[in-house]
This record gives C-alpha cells, sequence and structure tokens, in this order.
C-alpha cells in the first residue's frame, strides 16, 4: 500500500472516530484495534494503565498533546492518534514529531514539527498551543530528551493535569542509540528513570531535617507535584501544590492524649 493510501485510510478512520468516540470502549481495544503498540502482543502493555488513567477525562473538554507520532519510510504513522480520537469526543488534540507528518492532521488533531532535544522549540509548541490537561512523551526515548521534555512543559500543565512519560526501558540501555545504562554505573544516574527517582523523593521535602539537604532543581518541581506513579515502563507525574507541612510538625503541635 502507498503513503497516500495509507494516508487515506487514516483519514477515512478519523472521519469516524468521532462518533466511535460516543460510546464507552475501552481504550485497550482502540489501541489494538487501530495496531498501536501501546497495547500490543509485540508492543507495550500500557493499555490496563491508561484505561484506568484516563477513564474521568473520556467526556471532558480539554487540551492533550502527545510528542511523537511514529512512521518509518513510507508509513505515515499516527496510530495512537487514532485512537485517542476515537476514546475522547470533546478533546483538543495536538501532536508533535521530528518530522513533517502534516499529511496525517485532520480537524480534530492538530499536527506540529518539533525537536524535542530543542528546549527554545518545545516552549514555542507550548505557547502556541498550551496549556495542556494531559501531556505524553512517546518521543525519541532517550533519556536527554524524555528529561529536558519534562523540565520545560511541565510548567504548561494545568494543574490536575497528568504528564506520561513512555518507554523508559531505555533508562538501563547502553549501546550505539541508547544514552542509559546498568544501575549504579554514572550512565544511569544521567537516565530518566534516576532523575525521577530522585523527583520522587523530594515529595517528601516536608519531612526533610534541612533544606540544603535538596537538590535545588528538583525542589520546585516536586513543590507542584501531588504524586509520581511507576508502572512497568511508564511513569505517570500528577500536578498539583505539595505543601503540606510535615507529619513531624503536625504531631509536636497536637495537644497530648490522656493516657489510657
Amino acid at each position: 500500500m502507498s503513503t497516500q493510501s495509507k494516508i487515506r485510510k487514516h483519514k477515512i478512520y478519523s472521519a469516524l472516530s468521532w462518533l466511535i468516540a460516543l460510546f464507552p470502549l475501552r481504550v485497550r481495544w482502540l489501541f489494538r484495534f487501530y495496531g498501536c503498540d501501546k497495547d500490543h502482543p509485540m508492543g507495550q502493555d500500557y493499555g490496563p494503565t491508561y484505561d484506568a488513567l484516563i477513564r474521568p477525562l473520556k467526556y471532558k473538554r480539554f487540551r492533550f498533546l502527545e510528542i511523537g507520532i511514529g512512521g518509518y519510510g513510507d508509513y505515515p504513522g499516527g496510530k495512537s492518534l487514532l485512537a485517542w480520537q476515537s476514546y475522547f469526543p470533546f478533546a483538543e488534540i495536538v501532536a508533535a514529531d521530528l518530522h513533517d507528518k502534516s499529511g496525517i492532521a485532520t480537524p480534530r488533531v492538530k499536527i506540529e514539527m518539533c525537536d524535542q532535544s530543542d528546549a527554545d522549540a518545545l516552549i514555542r509548541l507550548a505557547k502556541s498551543n498550551g496549556p495542556f490537561d494531559l501531556i505524553i512523551d512517546d518521543g525519541s526515548h532517550i533519556n536527554a530528551h524524555q528529561i529536558l521534555t519534562f523540565k520545560t512543559l511541565f510548567p504548561y500543565l494545568n494543574d490536575g493535569g497528568i504528564f506520561v512519560v513512555e518507554d523508559v526501558q531505555t533508562s538501563y540501555w547502553r549501546d550505539d542509540h541508547w544514552d542509559g545504562g546498568a544501575r549504579g554505573t554514572p550512565e544511569f544516574r544521567d537516565s530518566c528513570m534516576h532523575y525521577f527517582l530522585e523527583l520522587a523523593n523530594h515529595l517528601n521535602h516536608a519531612e526533610f531535617k534541612d533544606l540544603a539537604e535538596a537538590d535545588a532543581e528538583l525542589l520546585p518541581f516536586a513543590r507542584s507535584i501531588k504524586s509520581i506513579a511507576f508502572v512497568h515502563n511508564l511513569i505517570i507525574i500528577r500536578k498539583g501544590a505539595n505543601d503540606r507541612p510535615s507529619n513531624l510538625v503536625r504531631r509536636d503541635a497536637a495537644p497530648a492524649r490522656d493516657a489510657a
């Protein structure tokens, strides 16, 4: 099938997606129907996680950004975009890719070119299309890019919003292409997983005996994060104020109870 034929097929599915999205289908079924590797026997097993994560957004109006459209050679990609369109009837969907994928843009999906290794390009993307309620990084899977994308785009995520980093298995891979490494190595200390593990520690910043021990770069992010969840090859960050005082302070301030 030629590239143009694949694009026509994509647009036919896109035209039907609004009707499909009105039905309470599980997104994992849509991933499999469209052959998306987010839930695929030869890909990842993200379907159950996404089903639970995005169900509250199903019929809401919100703005969604996905980094990375997929597609190689004469294949235009966009299988996940078909799934998102077929799941969310009212979402404003923006997708960005290093390569020109404008051929699969639809009335329901805006396509932008963006190099996620370029912070200025990410800022332009966010300022033109944000702020967002859901951001998914399914881009290059290069650790340095994943970290930069989070640090740059997180300020453009609304309070209560969700940021997902996919395919973090590359944190443990080191070869001519991947920039991770085995646990305990300097390469792993520069990885996406290590970054978010340290950020997760900083969610408990109120319990640090001395804030001087906190990382000055991580602390501002931690103060704006309600939770970080780690699933196999996924990291899920929920944005929200994290300013509750230490449990030790509250316990010391509580009136003593009479002994039984």
